[in-house]
């Protein structure tokens, strides 16, 4: 009963915000997300429950699912207010038959953009952390060729996910991870991102060259500026 519940709100999710953009109008939209928004408390919580306290593999892989299609527009006070990026990160993301779900989801708030400078110390917090996770998988100096043509599909599609996750992170943050205390951070997600590049796929190679592109063209900006400087 309880799968069936989230698979439910996972395909109301999608219906509202996903397969339905071309055929609402913005303003029906806006509503039906603030409608949404004043019920998720009680959404967040079922799946929060689940995740606390489940065993179920099959429930925790579809609540992982659910929660991944709301975290595009859910309230920022239910990512950094609750337990739920340190849940992601130290319990489900460390567990192999989790971690593409999970990895999912934190590519969705790592990917999220355009907010308050107060956030900044938190996404400082979460890229740490997630390289810590992923170093217990595979360091930066790990060749990533070979397992992407000889491993399991979980592992390719693992591969392709951290693709979107570093691109899309950095893509978001790169200027708050920009910082003395997380220079070591950023620099290391460099060379993951380095492993990553040198995939052969072409959809990985599209996602890693949009986080190269806007990495190389930062630094153009900054050189110009640089040079615009009097004196």
């Amino acid at each position: 009963l309880c799968e069936n519940n989230m698979q439910i709100l996972k395909l109301l999710s999608e219906e509202v915000f996903d397969f339905s953009r071309d055929q609402m109008v913005t303003q029906k939209v806006k509503t039906m997300k603030e409608s949404l928004n004043s019920e998720f408390a009680a959404i967040y919580h079922l799946c929060e429950f689940i995740l606390e306290h489940s065993q179920r593999p099959s429930l925790l892989k579809v609540t992982l699912q659910t929660l991944q299609r709301f975290l595009t527009w859910i309230p920022l006070g239910f990512i950094f207010s609750t337990n739920l990026v340190d849940t992601l990160l130290n319990k489900f993301f460390p567990e192999q038959q989790f971690r593409n779900d999970t990895l999912d989801c934190l590519t969705e708030i790592g990917s999220l953009s355009d907010l308050e400078p107060e956030y900044d110390p938190l996404f400082r917090k979460l890229f740490s952390g997630f390289l810590v996770r992923l170093g217990s998988i595979f360091s930066p100096e790990t060749n990533l060729v070979l397992p992407f043509e000889n491993g399991s599909e979980e592992d390719c599609i693992f591969i392709q996910r951290l693709a979107l996750f570093l691109s899309g992170f950095l893509k978001s943050h790169l200027k708050a991870l920009e910082t003395p205390d997380t220079q070591q951070s950023l620099i290391t997600g460099l060379f993951y991102l380095v492993r990553v590049s040198e995939v052969d796929d072409v959809e990985i190679f599209r996602i890693c060259l949009e986080a190269w592109h806007m990495l190389a063209h930062d630094l153009y900006q900054t050189e110009q500026e640089f040079k615009a400087r009097p004196g």
